[in-house]
């Protein structure tokens, strides 16, 4: 009735985790990180922290939009983005009461940080869920995913999508191209991953001749492999000095970003202090699968987060997160190219 800017009602409530501040009902086990999570449902929003807090990525704020009777995205959005803790923000949309507003704010905050969004009701039954949920008209879909993809968003189609891009983007720097460079040991996890990559527009060029011989040199002369793009170093990629030697050969090779996989063995030391190294060197963004269940991989996933190594589970999760970076890097790019 007064307009007293209130969150909700209809909602989780809000945190700020820096400032260990929670006017919330529901407990976050969670810790201090660079993305924001702003949701509309307050268990969608909770799945994307949720999933965030699996991959080792902390939080700076969670929001509970709710209903939102006298505050909203915008608000949010434009408070938010004065805190240089926050570096990525990861929305959840039902719908959108003054979809221009949210526009014009979203576009200016895109410019500077990425924005990742997972849009619900796409078709008129779930349409009709969400009016009784939160009251929001979601709209025509079609408009939406126009209006996200003009203002520089990134859409994805899950709330655990959501938190791998989310990740990638707070952790990554961006490519500044398409051409990427996969090593594995086994072909099929690098086909899987194509699949996803090629769709987003990621090219997988051939690997020079000096790379080649390079490689070759590490793994042996005449180690029956063909050596391509992806490369497949077979079971020879096991050994930690040839893993390594190979990134030595690939740090100055001109690819725009670099997806590595290693499966986890008890009897074998991952090299992560290498692929540190790696990363560090190129400057460029590097994706990590590490195969392994998740209680095997905790204590790796923890240490590589504090290495600054975006490091996944699953061929699938590390294509998404690819993904994220390219179309975050062309929305920039097709920016610049119109102000010029």
């Amino acid at each position: 009735k007064y307009e007293i800017p209130v969150i909700g009602p209809n909602t989780h409530g809000f945190s700020n985790f820096h400032k260990d501040f929670h006017s919330i009902f529901w407990h976050f086990d969670t810790f201090p990180g660079e993305i924001a999570v702003i949701s509309q449902s307050g268990g969608v929003g909770l799945t994307i922290a949720c999933s965030l807090r699996t991959m080792m990525c902390g939080l700076s704020h969670f929001v509970g939009v709710g209903n939102g009777a006298v505050t909203g995205f915008s608000d949010y959005l434009q408070v938010i983005n004065l805190d240089p803790n926050v570096r990525v923000f990861s929305l959840f949309v039902e719908g959108l009461e003054n979809a221009r507003e949210f526009y014009e704010c979203a576009r200016k905050i895109t410019a500077k940080k990425p924005v990742v969004v997972y849009k619900a009701g796409k078709n008129e039954e779930v349409a009709k869920a969400t009016l009784t949920h939160t009251g929001s008209l979601t709209g025509e879909y079609d408009l939406y995913r126009a209006m996200f993809k003009q203002a520089g968003l990134v859409e994805v189609d899950s709330a655990w999508d959501a938190a791998v891009a989310s990740k990638a983007l707070a952790m990554l720097n961006l490519p500044e191209g398409d051409r990427v460079c996969a090593m594995t040991f086994t072909a099929g996890l690098s086909i899987v991953a194509m699949d996803r990559s090629l769709d987003a527009g990621w090219k997988f060029p051939d690997i020079s001749d000096h790379a080649r011989q390079g490689i070759r040199s590490v793994i042996g002369e005449k180690t029956p492999v063909e050596l391509q793009n992806p490369i497949d170093l077979t079971g020879l990629g096991f050994l930690p000095q040839n893993y390594s030697g190979v990134l030595e050969v690939l740090r100055d090779e001109s690819f725009d970003a670099f997806f590595l996989v290693w499966s986890f063995n008890a009897l074998i030391r991952i090299p992560i202090a290498e692929i540190e190294k790696f990363v560090k060197d190129v400057k460029k963004p590097v994706v990590m699968v590490l195969l392994a269940n998740q209680y095997e991989a905790e204590r790796y996933l923890e240490e590589l987060a504090r290495r600054r190594v975006c490091c996944y589970l699953t061929p699938e999760d590390g294509a998404t997160a690819l993904n994220a970076l390219l179309r975050r890097y062309k929305m920039l790019n097709r920016d610049r190219k119109v102000s010029n």
